[in-house]
């Protein structure tokens, strides 16, 4: 287990970002925080949220130059060492390309909170590694298991 004592989010943590201008990407915001703050977490018995690696101000909508809806989705590893970060990246990524696959969207550790985020964000960004790591059925299984709400555990 890569951090046996995670710091786990208190209720008086939780804050909202600032609001965006543009309703609709306030709504989509709000719909993909939703979406990844209930995934659960490949090593210890809660979600994302509440073990601090996602956060909602770290969800970043834009509008790219041709009027795209983008985002950029943050988030940090429990430890700099985690062994599971592209893991995690992946569920994020999955759970949100399943839900709005229209969207521009790029998975990125949170800088300075991973050892190796640089060569992980290339990885997690890449469409063809991307396709060829969800292609590994234990990998696609696994991923599926953890952004299911099914198996939800909080």
């Amino acid at each position: 287990m890569n951090n046996p004592t995670p710091s786990l989010l208190q209720d008086d943590e939780i804050a909202d970002p600032e609001p965006y201008e543009d309703e609709q990407l306030e709504y989509l915001r709000d719909d993909i925080y939703s979406l990844i703050r209930h995934i659960n977490d490949p090593e210890h018995p809660h979600t994302l949220e509440k073990l601090k690696v996602v956060s909602k101000k770290d969800v970043n909508m834009f509008k790219d130059s041709r009027d795209h809806e983008c985002a950029d989705i943050l988030f940090t590893p429990t430890v700099p060492h985690c062994s599971l970060a592209t893991t995690i990246g992946l569920c994020i990524r999955t759970k949100v390309q399943l839900d709005f696959p229209q969207l521009k969207l790029r998975v990125i550790i949170k800088q300075g909170t991973h050892n190796t985020a640089e060569q992980i964000n290339k990885q997690l960004n890449d469409k063809e590694r991307v396709v060829a790591a969800l292609e590994n059925p234990s990998l696609w299984q696994t991923i599926l298991g953890l952004i299911g709400n099914n198996g939800y555990r909080e």
